[in-house]
């Protein structure tokens, strides 16, 4: 059985990562930082919620990530 999973933007974060390193060491002095990038929720049948015989009490699900 497929299992939901977060597909993470790989390539941003490299970028990111990349940018930021070069950053810190041009500029030691930098403070920390905090960076969040989006990821996609991808729902598949592990999370669904099972209906049950005659569609009584069916639920819809809706699945998107927390603004």
């Amino acid at each position: 059985m497929p299992l939901t999973t977060i597909r993470q933007p790989c390539r941003e974060i490299a970028e990111i990562a990349l940018k930021t390193m070069i950053d810190r060491i041009n500029q030691p002095e930098l403070p920390p930082a905090s960076i969040l990038l989006k990821g996609d929720l991808c729902v598949r049948r592990s999370s669904l919620v099972p209906v049950p015989a005659g569609g009584a009490g069916q639920q819809t699900v809706h699945a998107s990530p927390p603004d």
